[in-house]
């Protein structure tokens, strides 16, 4: 156990040029870009699974009322047409 270093070294300088304010300013874009893009999968998935629990809903109304398939169908049509626009 003797071959581990015993302290840690937090005195080491980086070097100019590793942080420069170029750099930083792409590394904070990059990573509010992927911030955004996580966020729009997060909202994509949510979106698809409450399509797939409207098509469920859908087939349980239509079990005990078929007259009512144009209602179910423009529900889920709005639904749909309204959440892809926050994509846009």
């Amino acid at each position: 156990m003797s071959h581990l270093p015993q302290k840690f070294n937090n005195s080491e300088v980086l070097p100019a040029s590793a942080i420069s304010p170029q750099k930083m300013a792409i590394a904070r874009q990059l990573n509010q870009d992927m911030a955004v893009v996580q966020a729009n999968e997060i909202l994509a998935q949510d979106i698809l699974n409450k399509v797939a629990s409207l098509s469920e809903l859908e087939a349980q109304i239509l079990a005990h009322n078929p007259q009512a398939q144009q209602r179910a169908d423009f529900i889920i049509k709005a639904f749909t047409y309204t959440s892809v626009q926050k994509f846009k």
